[in-house]
């Protein structure tokens, strides 16, 4: 309950206090305040699901495209009202028209919107994150897991936050006539802010035009968080690096088993050993388990040592070296001649 009080304190805050700067500008630039514009859309009858053939081809189309309809339906659904001149930032290369002409906007006033779309769609990360450990928690054997310390989870939060990654997902969070406001190359051209500047004013608006807002905030906070994990998981392949280890003759296996429990989702744990070390993780899918399970066994093994072992002449006996990432095992581990390079590399 305290976390519902707390996402609700800040709404009201972020409201109020955009409310009141918002008429203010409103009559100095004869712009509708935002409360104004959010009373009309709240006020709408919700459009009936059109039938015609070629809206459910679009859909099927675009469904077959990204997979994303369904996990941001009521977002995008809400979107649909939200005006583009709302969300254009001050760049004028934003928002150009089949004549080079740029579309009328209040950069100053989008800037606003954003920094209270920020505050709102951080909060909705976090919480899908503070969700995704409670239903771990839950689960019988979770002590076992490969839980996130604090540091990853700061970081996690931040990646699914960032400008980059909004770039990234650009034509997959906003309407296409705002994918067609943003100039070719924005994130090489260092405009991703910009690009940050209209999806955080787009979820502001979304957030306050609707009573179902703050549930289209939570489907985006959700997204971007599964989005930041993908990459993460791009950025070192530990499954890759377990495997490798194991082809050059460390003893090591690895097990995936389905767990199957009253719930709509449904869960794997992977189980790896290499070594004599042991470590296990949990994933919403096999590659996420195997994942978090040879990141976990690494980690042990360059901390623990491994297996226990005496010297052998030449230097054969030891414990592990390295990091997780760039792990030296004994030579007596291997059946062939491990990279010199990477021996150096833990020396040093």
């Amino acid at each position: 309950m305290a976390h519902l009080a707390c996402r609700h304190a800040h709404a009201f805050i972020a409201r109020r206090v955009f409310a009141a700067s918002s008429r203010a500008r409103s009559r100095a630039t004869n712009v509708e305040p935002l409360e104004v514009w959010a009373r009309r859309s709240r006020s709408r009858p919700k459009p009936r699901r059109s039938t015609t053939r070629e809206s459910s081809t679009a859909t099927r189309q675009h469904a077959e495209v990204d997979g994303d309809d369904e996990k941001l339906k009521t977002w995008r659904r809400l979107l649909a009202d939200v005006p583009l001149a709302r969300v254009l930032p001050r760049d004028a290369a934003f928002g150009v028209d089949a004549n080079g002409r740029s579309v009328p906007r209040d950069g100053a006033e989008t800037e606003r919107l954003a920094f209270f779309g920020d505050k709102v769609l951080n909060h909705a990360v976090a919480m899908s994150l503070y969700a995704q450990q409670v239903r771990m928690r839950e689960r019988p054997g979770h002590e076992d897991d490969a839980s996130y310390c604090v540091g990853r989870m700061s970081t996690l939060v931040a990646s699914a936050r960032s400008n980059k990654l909004f770039t990234r997902l650009l034509a997959r969070l906003l309407r296409d006539d705002m994918i067609a406001a943003v100039p070719p190359g924005a994130l090489e051209k260092g405009r991703a802010h910009s690009v940050g500047t209209m999806i955080e004013a787009a979820v502001f608006l979304v957030h306050e035009g609707s009573d179902e807002g703050q549930t289209a905030v939570d489907e985006v906070g959700l997204f971007l968080l599964e989005q930041a994990e993908e990459m993460a998981a791009e950025v070192f392949n530990f499954k890759g690096e377990f495997y490798e280890l194991v082809a050059k003759g460390v003893e090591g296996e690895m097990e995936v088993k389905t767990l199957k429990e009253d719930r709509p989702d449904e869960y794997f744990m992977a189980y790896a050993t290499l070594d004599g070390v042991k470590a296990n993780a949990r994933g919403r899918n096999k590659l996420e388990a195997e994942h978090g399970a040879a990141k976990a066994v690494l980690e042990r093994l360059v901390s623990k040592g491994g297996a226990k072992r005496k010297g052998k002449g030449g230097g054969g006996g030891g414990g592990w070296a390295g990091t997780s990432t760039r792990p030296v095992p004994p030579p007596c581990t291997l059946k062939v001649n491990w990279p010199r390079d990477r021996e150096n590399d833990a020396d040093n």
